[in-house]
């Protein structure tokens, strides 16, 4: 079937005493089905890639890490903060070479 690894942070709220199962379903969705009988679906949280794994008190999903990749206006803003503080700088060092002379 493939490795997957979520693009997003799902949460799901489980009663105390209960175990659950997180299965893959068509179109890279999540479900999380608890011993209750409460499913809960999250469709499209998934990328093909890497393994999501549980650990053995079936208690807690375990997520690889994965990279860091920001959308056009984050990078944009990221961009303009590091614009603006190499900027404030540079007129930082100049106006304390104008105090020296």
């Amino acid at each position: 079937m493939g490795d997957y690894y979520a693009k997003e942070n799902v949460y799901a709220a489980i009663p105390k005493d209960d175990s659950f199962k997180v299965r893959v379903v068509p179109r890279n969705g999540l479900a999380v089905e608890t011993s209750s009988g409460f499913t809960r679906q999250y469709p499209s949280v998934l990328n093909k890639e890497q393994r999501i794994t549980a650990d053995a008190s079936n208690k807690q999903m375990v997520v690889p890490k994965m990279e860091r990749s920001y959308s056009l206006p984050e990078f944009f803003m990221l961009f303009f903060w590091w614009l603006m503080i190499s900027f404030m700088s540079w007129i930082m060092v100049l106006l304390l070479k104008k105090k020296r002379v």
